[in-house]
């Protein structure tokens, strides 16, 4: 009896969590401006929509993510710093940038959602990502090596064009190097995201940008979809 109400509830699940995509699409349609194209198919595994549509889902659904991941990241530090343990400034920053470079496996899945269309070759998504922070060694970067999954220990000078990576978290692509000054990142516009696990080849030798509280790379990269 308890496994038959377990399997009600289940299917309960499906049509409210339709309903809750469908009425989020709308709000962003008349909020943003936005177009979506044709729904073609509800299943457990979610909505699957034209591919112009995923495409311009993606990049307005990572914006506001990332928005909320920075802002979300700002207000938690400002109980930190009333605590005894306060948090300095620099890691303040620091962790607001991480969280505004990355989106969760939700909002990158969008991007898998398109129905495949029979004969059409593969794309690549080719733009600029972060790809972490650098002095003598890495200490904090996306990047892992191909082989070992382990995250990038390679010199800056080693790093050579047309090497592939792993990327370890759902990083955010932008159309152009960030200016350093203080619209940087907010500068350039979101061309898609690469999903975790995915392989990316380095199109260019990555370039650092003086942040103050730390040296960022940047590098510009091919993802093939």
């Amino acid at each position: 009896m308890e496994t038959k109400g377990n399997h009600l509830v289940e299917l309960i699940k499906y049509p409210v969590l339709v309903f809750s995509i469908v009425l989020a699409l709308i709000l962003l349609k008349y909020s943003l401006n936005l177009e979506f194209g044709m729904i073609t198919e509800v299943s457990t595994d979610g909505l699957k929509f034209s591919e112009k549509s995923n495409k311009e889902a993606l990049k307005a659904i990572a914006g506001l993510e990332l928005r909320l991941n920075d802002l979300s990241v700002r207000i938690n530090s400002i109980e930190d710093r009333d605590s005894e343990n306060g948090v300095d400034a620099d890691q303040i920053e620091f962790k607001a940038f991480t969280a505004s470079q990355e989106v969760s496996d939700a909002t990158a899945n969008i991007a898998q959602l398109s129905p495949p269309i029979q004969g059409k070759q593969s794309e690549a998504l080719a733009g600029w990502m972060w790809i972490g922070n650098y002095t003598d060694e890495w200490s904090k970067t996306p990047l892992a090596h191909i082989d070992t999954g382990q995250p990038i220990k390679i010199a800056l000078t080693n790093m050579q064009v047309g090497t592939e990576y792993k990327v370890l978290n759902n990083m955010v692509v932008r159309d152009g190097l960030p200016p350093n000054d203080e619209d940087y990142y907010h500068a350039r516009k979101i061309l898609g995201v690469v999903p975790r696990g995915s392989r990316v080849r380095l199109l260019k030798k990555p370039e650092s940008i003086d942040r103050e509280f730390t040296i960022q790379y940047w590098a510009k990269a091919e993802y093939q979809i």
